[in-house]
């Protein structure tokens, strides 16, 4: 989230085009890049519900914090605001498994694009059948931890 108000009357256009006009060639992501390096001592972080990523969900993100930490992430998790596909598998692409993927396709449906889907091939779709059948019986773990139902 960002204070346009603020940006405009802080000359923050001029400040972005000189900042990039002194990095050509150096930015990996030009909007995100930008923004950090001229907003990073004028932030204020906001509670993880608001900006929900595909990392939060899996099972290996416990391995990087602590229980506490596990334990206010589960808390935020419960009431979403923003969800955030990160990651190369984007709820439109047939092979994304994210828990929260049908949220993507019920507002797609309030658009011009309402119905589209991608196509999953049969292959896929019997691998994914197996999974969750390896997944019911105890016998294979999911990539994402269990959410609750949005």
């Amino acid at each position: 989230m960002i204070n346009l108000e603020r940006l405009r009357t802080n000359g923050f256009e001029q400040r972005a085009k000189t900042y990039l006009k002194g990095h050509v060639g150096e930015l990996e992501f030009y909007d995100q890049d930008l923004l950090n390096a001229l907003l990073h001592d004028d932030k204020k972080y906001a509670a993880l519900r608001w900006n929900v990523q595909d990392g939060f969900l899996r099972w290996r993100r416990a391995a990087r914090m602590s229980p506490e930490g596990v334990a206010a992430l589960e808390l935020e998790l419960r009431t979403p605001v923003i969800i955030h596909y990160t990651g190369s598998k984007k709820p439109w692409h047939y092979k994304s498994q994210h828990p929260w993927k049908h949220l993507y396709f019920r507002y797609l449906d309030m658009t011009q694009w309402r119905g589209e889907r991608p196509v999953t091939p049969i292959g896929y779709r019997l691998n994914l059948a197996l999974n969750r059948a390896l997944q019911a019986c105890g016998l294979k773990k999911s990539k994402y931890v269990r959410v609750q139902e949005l």
